[in-house]
């Protein structure tokens, strides 16, 4: 919860949630939210949520990054918007 709060107060301070990944406690709780998300990713759908231990909580945590403009996927150009647009479409679900 510290962490969230933190990103939120980077997030008014810069006008975005893409912390430097490097060399910070945020960052490198950025960097461990995106992995997580990757795994998520790739788990949902294949096995009960149980098996993997995506719990509620978890759920919960990446829509309200969601919900404040946090980029789960970094990259450029068009392909990495699309993957953003998917994510939304994900945490909804």
């Amino acid at each position: 919860e510290k962490q969230f709060s933190d990103l939120l107060q980077y997030r008014d301070a810069h006008g975005n949630c893409n912390v430097p990944t490097k060399n910070t406690t945020l960052g490198r709780w950025v960097s461990s939210q995106r992995k997580k998300y990757r795994q998520f990713s790739a788990d949902e759908g294949t096995y009960e949520d149980h098996v993997f231990g995506w719990s509620k909580e978890l759920r919960s945590r990446f829509q309200r990054l969601n919900e404040i403009g946090f980029n789960f996927h970094v990259g450029k150009g068009k392909a990495q918007q699309n993957k953003s647009n998917l994510t939304e479409t994900m945490v909804k679900h």
